[in-house]
């Protein structure tokens, strides 16, 4: 199990990766998105971040490296935008996080919109710990790319609205910088609706991972053989 005490999502990222590479174990591949690579992974994450709220959210990288950074502030806010803070899905998805968050089908064949109710609960009874954003659906197992993020949970800690995440699955070099992005977003937005600052972030993983084909710029990136 590896942890991390950051203080800014730049500072996380940058110190999984470090790790990650130095201490993750290679397996290969056998189902899902790049059956048949390798990835370097924990066994188990776990981080905190004190400032979330640090700009910019993108990874920034010295202006000598030859190496692009995983992720730009355009990107961070789409994902937020398109990804989590809307309930529309393409016709080339099945669904999308935002459609799990704004419209979870009930059993009863309503819907409920997770942050709309979030939102009422938290100003009626900030002091609780019901405020908790399911992504996943029964029929999920079946789905050949079931969801990789699981839970959203948001909870008021010393007058501030923590947000902690956990990721089933997590593709460390782009992914967990743009999530964890989209993530703060979402927890201003929720946060301005309250009437309340942001806090911390938490985030934890029992498959953080690096892919194979990542392994090249993360040697040049850390200057790592």
């Amino acid at each position: 199990m590896q942890t991390v005490k950051a203080t800014t999502i730049n500072d996380a990222w940058h110190q999984a990766v470090y790790l990650c590479w130095e201490h993750g174990y290679d397996y290969k591949i056998d189902s899902g998105s790049y059956s048949g690579q390798i990835r370097r992974q924990f066994d188990f994450f776990a981080c905190e971040i004190m400032h979330p709220e640090t700009r910019p959210l993108a990874i920034q990288f010295p202006e000598t490296l030859s190496v692009p950074p995983p992720n730009n502030e355009a990107q961070i806010e789409d994902y937020a935008a398109n990804y989590l803070l809307s309930a529309e899905v393409s016709q080339h998805e099945t669904y999308t996080y935002g459609s799990r968050i704004l419209a979870f089908p009930n059993p009863d064949g309503t819907v409920t919109n997770q942050v709309e109710w979030i939102i009422n609960h938290l100003k009626e009874a900030p002091g609780n710990n019901h405020c908790a954003i399911n992504i996943p659906l029964g029929g999920d197992l079946e789905l050949g790319h079931a969801p990789c993020l699981r839970l959203i949970d948001l909870k008021v800690v010393n007058g501030r609205l923590d947000i902690s995440v956990y990721f089933r699955s997590w593709d460390l070099w782009s992914g967990f910088p743009t999530n964890l992005g989209g993530m703060q977003i979402l927890n201003e937005f929720i946060a301005q609706e309250v009437g309340l600052p942001t806090g911390k972030m938490f985030a934890s993983s029992a498959g953080l991972h690096l892919y194979e084909m990542y392994f090249e710029v993360v040697k040049a990136r850390f200057n790592r053989e």
